[in-house]
């Protein structure tokens, strides 16, 4: 009888412990998420341009230009009236807004080679939602990494994705020079920088 208690205990222990192991009673609680600042590299192997007050999600830059040596036009416009001059309604031009800019130009003018679909393509990191930036963003490359020597830029202009209020054949950009920002035509060349956000 002492036996068949004894049998009974350790069973019941054995399916206790085994049922603790599959709930993951003892696994190990995850930490707290990584904190970023300006300048750090981010999750995709960008450069990090803009934090969270936590610094636990921003914006993050490629290490490099997309489409290097070769100044691009946010649209050639062969995928639109031939002229570049087709309106997209990509308008928004603050934090996050490259992203939903990039989607409105792709839908519009299609997926030739423009600037949008150049940094819609990128792969940075194995991430696939890199895009082009709003002006609010393209403006924080420009003084949180360009004006402390971050990112390698080039001092020539850049495309956002944020199309001209008034001029449809146009979209802004940032001449990284001296931080102007300006209407170009579309047609025009200018650098591209692919963003993500994390």
């Amino acid at each position: 009888m002492k036996r068949d208690q004894s049998t009974t205990i350790l069973i019941f222990l054995f399916f206790s412990i085994a049922t603790m192991l599959s709930c993951n009673v003892f696994a190990k609680k995850p930490g707290p998420p990584p904190t970023y600042v300006i300048g750090d590299t981010g999750p995709g192997g960008g450069i990090i341009f803009h934090v969270s007050n936590d610094g636990s999600h921003g914006l993050e830059a490629a290490q490099k230009d997309q489409a290097i040596g070769t100044p691009f036009p946010w649209d050639d416009g062969s995928g639109s009236d031939g002229s570049g001059s087709i309106r997209t309604n990509a308008a928004k031009s603050g934090i996050n807004d490259g992203s939903f800019n990039t989607d409105r130009i792709i839908s519009r003018i299609g997926f030739h080679a423009n600037a949008a679909i150049i940094c819609s393509n990128y792969n940075g990191g194995g991430y696939g939602d890199w895009y082009l930036p709003s002006r609010y963003e393209l403006n924080l490359m420009y003084i949180n990494l360009h004006q402390h020597g971050l990112g390698s830029f080039a001092e020539v202009g850049y495309w956002s994705s944020t199309e001209h209020s008034l001029f449809k054949e146009q979209a802004e950009a940032q001449l990284f020079k001296n931080g102007v920002q300006f209407g170009d035509d579309k047609s025009a060349g200018n650098n591209i920088r692919a963003i993500r956000a994390f």
